[in-house]
């Protein structure tokens, strides 16, 4: 599993907890380090190719589905599957990720984006995208779906998510830090556009979307919306 979506996973887990029953799905199901384990979880590796999962409707509390979505030619219709055997008030975490942004090497059909991301989830109520990198080439893309209804503790979960995903970011590590410093110096000698884009590669951001009630709209935005404004979080409010 990609380093990028542990951390997207291990801030998921810390936030919002994954509560059994947990179906993984991919790129999850082969890792056996991720949150998860004992009685509970089913691991399904692959990804059937008729598209439809041998699951009953409303079977898990959590949904696992990494590396998933890129691989499959129908990716809406395997959304429609993942979120077909959560039950009402579960949780649906997807990801993808590449190590130099958007790639063309197969067996991928597609490379996904956070606006791409954000259309996929919409059916749920309250939906968080995260990202490393510029939202036009980003390194890698996640995504967190929870169905109807949503608990009341969301909006501190939301911003806990948040502050846990950026901080795994801002202390990637020496070698992390050395890679920004190269970029740094290399500045110097591009233009602006370049310079810009460099500077949001070495980031990350997460964009929340609510497609509920009023109450809950204020409160997330009150629990995301730190004082500091250099913070990346980006808050989209859907009626």
């Amino acid at each position: 599993m990609h380093e990028q979506t542990q951390w997207f996973l291990d801030c998921a887990a810390e936030a919002f907890g994954l509560p059994a029953p947990v179906y993984r799905f991919g790129s999850a199901a082969r890792d056996h380090g991720t949150h998860g384990h004992g009685s509970g979880r089913y691991d399904f590796p692959r990804w059937p190719e008729e598209d439809r999962l041998p699951l009953p409707d409303g079977v898990a509390r959590t949904v696992v589905a990494t590396g998933v979505l890129e691989q499959v030619f129908h990716p809406t219709r395997a959304m429609d599957e993942l979120s077909r055997i959560l039950m009402p008030g579960g949780m649906l975490l997807i990801g993808s990720a590449c190590e130099n942004g958007p790639a063309t090497s197969m067996p991928d059909y597609w490379r996904l984006t956070p606006r791409s991301m954000q259309r996929l989830l919409e059916e749920l109520e309250v939906t968080l995208v995260a990202w490393q990198g510029a939202e036009q080439a980003s390194g890698s893309v996640h995504g967190v779906g929870l169905k109807t209804p949503v608990d009341g503790d969301i909006p501190q979960r939301t911003n806990r998510f948040t502050e846990c995903y950026r901080h795994r970011f801002d202390t990637a590590g020496p070698i992390a830090l050395g890679r920004r410093m190269k970029r740094s110096l290399g500045n110097w000698f591009r233009d602006r556009a370049t310079r810009r884009r460099n500077r949001e590669q070495n980031g990350a951001q997460v964009a929340v979307c609510i497609s509920g009630g009023q109450v809950l709209k204020q409160d997330i935005l009150k629990s995301c919306l730190p004082s500091d404004e250099k913070t990346g979080t980006r808050l989209d409010l859907l009626e």
